[in-house]
């Protein structure tokens, strides 16, 4: 139980604060009339605000009652008594929580007023009974929001029929958008009154009475079953349980309840079966997956999800990867939030590194391809590791081919532009493809083959490091000298490449043209 310093804490109104304080300050001296009549006059104050509030939301059953208490608050005339019977004829309290504050306001008039026991003395109260008083008062008034109950239920029962009930038309792939308006409205409702609610919503869900009703309805339920945590939450989960082992689960229930997949796992085992059986042979065998890709995520980002259906997920993913290639946004997203990087490799690598040649061989020009930029994440030289000698021979050509073409996402990949790094030996992979087509003389046609030979120098440069002289550049370099002419080989370098233009100037000295090979 609350001590008066915790209750005080608790209370947010500085007004009823203050009436509190001299309450629980006139009990520690002794002061125990005082404090009835303290307390007494802050739970009053405490109704009165909590009605003006309901007022000022325009909640009819509130204004109706506050037109009747309002003057004779102004004329001090009877008036608490009016105030409680009002706040049970509105349903701000219970019939037992009406009686309850009866009590304590005759408990209050005996203390307030001169009054005579049966021997004639006057009326003097207890450290017990003002504990009970203030403690009494705590909750049936205090502690609680601003709330309306039966009433209140009847009307947001009918009013959610209408079109406009939320203020923005619910999403089918988003109910998230609502909850602020579904708890606005459930911290207006008495928590008694929440199991009557949620069973007469669910009635009314079975039997809509057309489908913007029915989604108005499932879309208060799921926000309040995703953000409480406690009994009431439990209780919406039995009636979705009963509606699903009833009525089977279609395409609006399913992406309702994926909202908030965190809490399926609270559904039944049979309920699970269901959800399970419509998510393999609905949601994977359908033409267009759009449908379906925020649910998806919401599914993916949660860590609680259903084993089951992470391991339907994989079917999921290598259709969309099949349909889609890395050049899809939500393939991506999903591999890259949902599995480790080397479960990837090793279910989907074949399939990736396929989609990521194919986005070589299209020439993007100054466009970043997507796809060429994700495939570093997911281990592009792991996995071109499983080709063949010749297949690896033709990525490395493919790769060379995607640099000439001017391609950013290539060179981003390939470390020109950041700082990845690629394996020493697919740099001697690439290094020896591009040699032998630069040195390959019945090719050397055209000023394409050599633009961008930058590049070429900046993997000799990084061969050097890594393995010393490269046997073969003295070769190339006089090529590259003779159809390009130095300003092309030796023109400006960025700022960050001065150790390329370090090596360039290097190679120059290095291979006078008198030692060049004559063709």
């Amino acid at each position: 139980m609350l001590d008066f310093d915790e209750i005080l804490v608790r209370v947010k109104n500085p007004n009823v604060k203050k009436y509190l304080g001299e309450a629980i300050k006139s009990y520690h001296v002794g002061n125990y009339r005082s404090a009835i009549i303290s307390s007494w006059i802050a739970a009053m104050f405490d109704l009165v605000k909590k009605f003006e509030i309901l007022v000022n939301d325009s909640e009819p059953t509130a204004k109706e009652h506050w037109k009747k208490i309002k003057p004779k608050i102004k004329e001090h005339h009877n008036w608490e008594k009016e105030l409680i019977q009002g706040a049970k004829s509105a349903d701000m309290i219970s019939k037992y929580e009406y009686d309850t504050l009866e009590n304590l306001r005759n408990t209050r008039n005996k203390y307030a007023h001169p009054s005579f026991d049966d021997i004639g003395d006057l009326f003097d109260p207890t450290p017990e009974e003002v504990r009970y008083f203030i403690r009494t008062l705590y909750d049936l008034v205090f502690s609680q929001p601003v709330q309306l109950g039966a009433l209140y239920v009847n009307e947001l029962r009918e009013n959610i029929k209408a079109e406009r009930f939320f203020r923005d038309r619910p999403l089918l792939d988003d109910f998230r958008l609502s909850k602020g308006s579904v708890l606005e409205r459930y911290n207006k409702i008495n928590k008694r009154q929440l199991p009557r609610l949620i069973k007469l919503l669910f009635e009314d869900f079975r039997k809509p009475e057309n489908s913007n009703h029915q989604r108005n309805i499932i879309c208060f339920i799921i926000n309040l079953w995703g953000n409480l945590h406690d009994e009431t939450s439990l209780i919406i989960s039995k009636e979705i349980d009963g509606y699903i082992e009833d009525r089977d689960i279609d395409n609006e229930l399913f992406i309702a309840l994926i909202n908030y997949p965190e809490k399926i796992i609270n559904l039944s085992e049979k309920s699970l079966l269901i959800i399970n059986k419509f998510f393999e042979y609905k949601v994977l065998n359908i033409t267009k997956i759009d449908f379906y890709r925020n649910s998806i995520k919401k599914i993916i980002l949660s860590s609680d999800i259903l084993k089951n259906l992470n391991q339907l997920f994989e079917i999921f993913i290598a259709k969309l990867i099949e349909e889609e290639g890395l050049n899809g946004k939500f393939v991506d997203y999903v591999l890259y939030q949902f599995f480790d990087i080397n479960i990837i490799r090793k279910k989907y690598g074949p399939n990736l590194l396929e989609h990521f040649r194919e986005a070589l061989r299209t020439e993007n020009g100054y466009i970043v391809n997507p796809a060429l930029d994700r495939i570093s994440k997911y281990g592009l030289w792991e996995l071109a590791e499983d080709l063949t000698d010749d297949e690896k021979n033709k990525f490395a050509d493919e790769l060379i081919e995607s640099i000439r073409s001017n391609n950013f996402g290539t060179m981003d990949l390939l470390g020109y532009q950041t700082d990845n790094n690629i394996p020493s030996q697919w740099i001697s992979k690439i290094l020896n493809q591009w040699t032998k087509s630069l040195i390959d003389v019945d090719d050397r046609v055209g000023y394409y083959k050599y633009h961008n030979t930058k590049y070429y120098l900046n993997l000799a440069y990084r061969y050097e490091e890594l393995f010393g002289e490269y046997e073969d550049l003295k070769t190339v370099f006089q090529i590259l000298q003779e159809y390009n002419g130095e300003s092309i080989i030796f023109g400006e370098f960025d700022r960050e490449e001065k150790p390329l233009e370090e090596f360039c100037k290097k190679l120059k000295e290095r291979y006078k043209k008198e030692d060049y090979v004559e063709f």
